[in-house]
């Protein structure tokens, strides 16, 4: 079995700047955590950061798409989600 080497503080603290800029937030839904992130945000380094932090496995959901509670919807980060249909092919990715 290989393992990989744990992160260094630096690249854990890198990782969650990322995540916190991406506007991504934790969350239980349907009996387990799930990873929330804007459509418009979801990006190659947003995932690194997960996966750096060991959360590549976590199920994530688009919060702007369907199905996520209104109470995780709320938006504080700069730019707008994706139009719907690009949305809808986003959820039918994950």
């Amino acid at each position: 079995m290989i393992t990989s080497p744990e992160p260094s503080q630096a690249a854990i603290d890198r990782a969650l700047c990322v995540l916190h800029r991406a506007g991504a937030r934790g969350m239980l839904l349907d009996g387990g955590p799930v990873i929330g992130l804007w459509s418009d945000l979801d990006a190659p380094p947003v995932r690194a950061a997960l996966d750096t932090l060991g959360m590549d496995a976590v199920p994530v959901r688009i919060l702007d798409g369907d199905g996520v509670p209104d109470r995780y919807k709320v938006r504080r980060v700069p730019g707008q989600p994706v139009s719907l249909s690009r949305l809808r092919r986003m959820e039918a990715e994950l």
